[in-house]
Formats: structure tokens, sequence, C-alpha cells
């Protein structure tokens, strides 16, 4: 991790942990994982006997609100998630089995959100939210089968994928007391495929369950 990166962390985390007045929160979401992957022009996958699934994984988010005006907040902070691909190609492994290739990619998150409320009833708020997203890959692996490697991050043709991606987040969710549940969709807008003739965006789909503070 480079140097102005871990100095961007140390800020954002002491910023955050300033900002328990505004609303400090803690959530936790299932992601649901694909890549958009292009070759050659043409969305994958191209042949029949190649599946693209959801990758499973997880997200772990460490975030506040800074309240803009009665209703409209600045969503901001630090999150961990994980996203990536899962495809199967029929008959294709051991024994005539299906074989599994995953791409899995660990990033570091930063959310900049808005974030409006409509209450509901007592201490219950619906909310949408939606803003852009900021993420620093931080590790992955390819598997193959038993098989694994791993990912090689950079700008040049030989490298897997980009170390940084950019994207639009749009999603809603309940505030009852301090509980929270939340659920959306994450677009990927960079191509994090550093091969010019080829086209790779993430996409993530989230359910997820938090805490916040001092609402």
């Amino acid at each position: 991790m480079n140097t102005k990166l871990t100095l961007l962390i140390l800020m954002l985390i002491g910023f955050t942990l300033n900002g328990f007045a505004q609303g400090f929160g803690l959530n936790v979401n299932y992601n649901a994982a694909k890549l958009k992957v292009i070759y050659d022009g043409k969305v994958q996958p191209e042949e029949d006997f190649e599946h693209y699934n959801s990758l499973p994984g997880f997200g772990l988010a460490l975030n506040y609100d800074i309240e803009l005006s009665e209703n409209l907040f600045g969503e901001t902070g630090l999150s961990y998630q994980l996203k990536g691909i899962k495809e199967v190609v029929e008959d294709e492994g051991n024994n005539g089995s299906d074989l599994v290739l995953q791409t899995k990619i660990n990033y570091l998150q930063i959310p900049l959100h808005l974030k409006y409320n409509f209450e509901i009833g007592d201490e219950t708020y619906i909310f949408g939210f939606g803003g852009f997203d900021i993420a620093f890959a931080l590790s992955g692996t390819y598997s193959n089968g038993d098989d694994s490697i791993d990912i090689k991050f950079g700008s040049s043709e030989s490298d897997h994928y980009t170390s940084s991606d950019f994207g639009f987040t749009l999603g809603t969710g309940i505030l009852y007391n301090n509980l929270e549940f939340r659920l959306g969709f994450s677009n990927g807008l960079s191509d994090i495929d550093p091969d010019k003739d080829d086209e790779a965006y993430n996409r993530v789909f989230f359910i997820g369950v938090g805490y916040r503070f001092n609402n």
C-alpha cells in the first residue's frame, strides 16, 4: 500500500472518529458480485456451456453521516468489499464434473454518497442513498479448480487488473431506532482490465444490516 493511500486512510479514520455526533455507523453486508466482461467488443459469455454466476462474498463498512439539512446527509467512511466473478464451465473438470473458476478481489472502498431520510413513524425512517465510490485493490486470487494464483495489479497488459476502481451506487433502506437494513446495487464505471482490447467492470448487488450510534 503506497504512502499517499495510507495517509488518506488515516485521515478518514480520524475524521470518522470525530464524527460520532453526526451519526456513526457500522454495517455488514452480503455481496453478490459479477464482472461485466467484454472481449473483442462482445459481452461474455458467448458459448452456451459457459455460465457467469454471482460470486458470494461480504463487506464490512465503517461510516458516518454528515447532516446537510433536516433530512439530507452526506455519507462517507471506509469499507472492505469482496468483488469478482464465478464462472462455471460444464463437463470440463475432473471426471467430467463442472469446472468452477473464481476471481476474487479484495477492495478498500471509500463511499461519497448522499442520503435522504423519510420519517414514516416513531423513530422509523425509509431512506434512499446514492453516489460515487472509489476503491483500491488490496489483494486478489484466481482459482481454477484446486489451483490458484495471486492476481497481479497494474496498468500494463501483463497485469491482470488495475489497482483502482471507480463506480456508482444506488440503494434504499429502513432505519428503526438504531438498527438499519439496506440493499442496493453498485455499478463500476471504470474499466479494470489493463488490456486495451478487452474490458471488465465490477457489478455488485448487496444487502446488509447495520447499527447507527447517536442518531
